[in-house]
């Protein structure tokens, strides 16, 4: 598969994780923590609610702690997480 043929399924976003800057394309209505999850494999964000109400994926996302799963994937674009 091409990039070109990649990038037309979704949105390219790059973002800093863990120190090291990563390029990824996302279904832009995707959310950060299924991101995470799925193309990263960091399992260590939970998915408890889906709500923002349990805490579960919480993670820094630009030096402010919030809920991953409330966030859309794409809004990472040039963050730090």
């Amino acid at each position: 598969m091409t990039a070109a043929t990649e990038r037309a399924k979704g949105l390219a976003i790059r973002l800093m994780l863990n120190g090291s800057w990563r390029e990824v394309v996302v279904d832009p209505a995707a959310r950060l923590s299924d991101l995470l999850r799925d193309q990263f494999g960091l399992t260590g964000v939970k998915v408890g609610c889906n709500a923002g109400d349990c805490g579960a994926c919480t993670i820094l996302f630009d030096g402010v702690q919030a809920c991953a799963c409330l966030i859309p994937a794409a809004q990472a674009d040039d963050k730090v997480v």
